[in-house]
């Protein structure tokens, strides 16, 4: 009896129990408006293995890491195909290609003027002596340094401010639209303050060169470091001499370069110096063998030659613009003097790093 008791009393226990564990349905308050998520049950190992993954392992994305793969895969050969092809992009002849293509040749061409003067100049005169050839190719050497000093600075200013004053006269911001000749009368040439002041400056460099390679000659010769009783001084001091009187053509010559690229015109000067040079090469073995002038005869024919090619450029600009202003404009002057100051530092900074290195080879 005391089992059958103890059986009854423990089946009412288990049933009050299980009924105490039984949740409870919730109530969902309607003035409340927080609402609550399901979140999706997952087995345990899923958990856990998503637990240990960084941030930036879930944000990799399937781009990223082909990124990486890419990045990691380049090599030089790659790196190398690349700038080749950067460099082909960049050279693409394209109408702006052609454009710069046409100015910048034969503007680099008609660069090459002194330079295959010179050349011209040594070839016939080698054939009078070792010592005439040494001699001539250290006055080159003086007069090129020399002439640099003040011919690249104006050439690349006079370049500058007509290409502006251009730019001006497009849009309309010309302070002399109308150009009036010396009797009132409008004309058709363009009055630029650019040109007029260039060609003024390289006249007045032009000559302060010739005189000082003239009268100066003996002393460039002792900076070169050649001796007086050498038998290359009186060949050398001959030919620069000489040479020296053709310095305000080529300033002049170069000025008026400088105004036809600013004119975006880069053929008239190429056609001018072919000229010029076709002159010298014929004159070089005139006067130095049948004239019987030697050294002096190379000198005298490429002043020629330089004097010609100042005199086409002129003509040719002075069908377009006013040479000789009713006056010159001081500004103008200034400005051309402070732009040059630096560039004039850097061709002197060059001049003597080429004298010094040049004396001491001799």
């Amino acid at each position: 009896m005391a089992i059958a008791l103890s059986h009854r009393l423990l089946c009412i226990y288990s049933l009050q129990a299980s009924t105490l564990s039984k949740p409870k349905p919730f109530n969902r308050n309607p003035n409340c408006s927080v609402r609550f998520r399901n979140v999706p049950k997952s087995s345990p190992q899923k958990n856990a293995d998503t637990s240990l993954e960084s941030p930036s392992q879930k944000l990799e994305s399937p781009s990223s890491s082909k990124v990486v793969e890419s990045s990691n895969s380049k090599t030089p050969s790659n790196s190398f195909s690349l700038l080749l092809r950067g460099l082909g992009n960049g050279l693409k002849l394209d109408e702006l290609g052609l454009d710069i293509l046409a100015i910048a040749l034969p503007a680099a061409l008609a660069l090459a003027a002194d330079p295959i003067t010179s050349l011209v100049d040594t070839a016939f005169v080698g054939h009078l002596g070792s010592a005439e050839l040494a001699g001539v190719g250290v006055s080159i050497s003086v007069f090129n340094l020399v002439s640099k000093l003040f011919n690249v600075p104006l050439l690349n200013i006079t370049t500058s401010f007509v290409a502006e004053e251009q730019a001006l006269i497009k849009k309309g911001d010309n302070p002399n639209p109308v150009d009036y000749d010396c009797t009132g009368k409008p004309q058709s040439k363009k009055l630029l303050p650019s040109a007029s002041t260039s060609l003024a400056l390289a006249a007045s460099f032009g000559i302060a060169e010739a005189v000082a390679l003239s009268f100066g000659s003996s002393i460039f010769m002792n900076i070169m470091g050649i001796p007086t009783d050498s038998p290359m001084w009186g060949p050398a001091e001959q030919f620069l001499t000489l040479r020296a009187l053709g310095s305000p053509a080529v300033v002049v010559a170069l000025a008026a370069q400088g105004t036809f690229r600013g004119f975006m015109d880069t053929k008239t000067p190429l056609y001018a110096v072919g000229i010029g040079n076709l002159l010298n090469a014929i004159l070089d073995p005139i006067l130095i063998f049948p004239f019987g002038l030697g050294v002096g005869g190379a000198a005298v024919a490429t002043v020629i030659s330089e004097y010609l090619i100042a005199f086409i450029l002129l003509w040719k600009l002075s069908g377009k613009v006013l040479l000789i202003p009713p006056k010159f404009d001081g500004r103008k002057i200034t400005s051309y003097l402070q732009s040059g100051v630096l560039l004039i530092g850097r061709s002197f900074a060059a001049l003597i790093t080429m004298t010094l290195s040049t004396s001491l080879a001799c």
